[in-house]
């Protein structure tokens, strides 16, 4: 989704985000790890545990991702009646 960018800034030489790079290249290197991790795998049985395991989902954080809203907490429908 941000190839984009990266071609406007060739195209027409405006810069893309420094951030955006980096993270870019972050997922370039994550995506060599798991190529090799798979590779390395001698059979059936270890590319499943590997692509079931906890490292394969990892992936480095999208600095533009939006952050989750903090719900507010829900205010009863009925207020008691107070004590006299």
């Amino acid at each position: 989704p941000t190839d984009w960018i990266i071609i406007r800034e060739a195209d027409n030489g405006k810069a893309a985000d420094p951030v955006l790079k980096t993270w870019r290249e972050d997922i370039r290197l994550a995506t060599g790890v798991k190529v090799t991790a798979i590779r390395d795998t001698l059979d059936t049985d270890a590319l499943a545990a590997y692509i079931t395991g906890p490292d394969y989902p990892v992936w480095p954080a999208d600095p533009y991702a939006p952050q989750p809203v903090a719900e507010e907490p829900a205010e009863d429908a009925e207020e008691e009646p107070a004590e006299e």
